[in-house]
Parts: C-alpha cells; sequence; structure tokens
C-alpha cells in the first residue's frame, strides 16, 4: 500500500507541475487522484495500521545510540 501511495504521490507532483495543459479534464483528473490518495491515507490507522505492524519488528534502539543506552543500565 506504501509503494500504491508513493506512486499517487509522484504522480499528483507531475500533474500539479505541468503548467502548459490547465484543461478541466487535468484538473477533474487530478482531483481524482487526491481523492483516492486521502482515502488510502484515512484508511491505515496510525496506531495498529500497516506502518505500526510493520515496525514491530525494529529495535526501539539504534545501533548508534547502544553505547548511551548501556551507560543507562542499572
Amino acid at each position: 500500500m506504501i509503494l500504491v501511495v508513493r506512486g499517487l504521490e509522484e504522480y499528483l507532483r507531475a500533474l500539479s507541475s505541468n503548467t502548459k495543459d490547465n484543461s478541466t479534464r487535468l484538473r477533474t483528473q487530478q482531483e481524482a487522484y487526491q481523492l483516492e490518495l486521502d482515502g488510502y491515507i484515512a484508511a491505515d490507522c496510525p496506531l495498529c495500521g500497516f506502518a505500526m505492524i510493520k515496525s514491530i519488528t525494529m529495535s526501539l534502539i539504534s545501533a548508534d545510540d547502544a553505547a548511551e543506552a548501556k551507560s543507562w543500565e542499572l
């Protein structure tokens, strides 16, 4: 789903940067893609959605912060 959202974001940027052709059809198409993108964003819960499920396997302490975390041990 993240790839779909990124693809839609890139497509919307390309449509909005196209200043040569500001036709009604182009604006309608851009609005349709914006609505689709908004739907994807609204459908994924920030607390229990795909991003949180994917991040559950990540460590809370990065490799760079491991030395500092070690100093906080009791």
